[in-house]
């Protein structure tokens, strides 16, 4: 049987190329993984206190991953999408999409 979190990263890995520095993409897998793992409230103090970092001297830098690395979140869901139309329409299905303007600036 197979190392849960191994299968974790190796669905993560295509998202890798769209954080610009490999720094903030290990961050952004331990977050992801802390995530998974971490029950009540998801807060990143949380997350860090579960993947047993809390005691780190630049957890910080965690919290930075949301508010000032460089990453690019439509070319993570671009990625997204194109994961889940090969795992749900893998064979020749027509896709409808529904798309409300009213939403784009949420």
């Amino acid at each position: 049987m197979s190392n849960p979190t191994t299968i974790i990263i190796n669905v993560l890995e295509p998202f890798a190329p769209h954080f610009c520095q490999k720094r903030t993409w290990e961050k952004v897998r331990t977050l992801v993984i802390g995530t998974i793992l971490t029950t009540g409230k998801r807060i990143v103090t949380s997350i860090l206190r579960t993947m047993g970092l809390e005691h780190k001297h630049n957890f910080n830098q965690y919290h930075h991953v949301l508010s000032r690395a460089v990453w690019s979140p439509l070319g993570l869901a671009k990625t997204l999408l194109q994961m889940l139309i090969t795992l749900f329409f893998a064979g020749e299905t027509t896709l409808v999409f529904g798309i409300d303007e009213t939403i784009e600036r949420r």
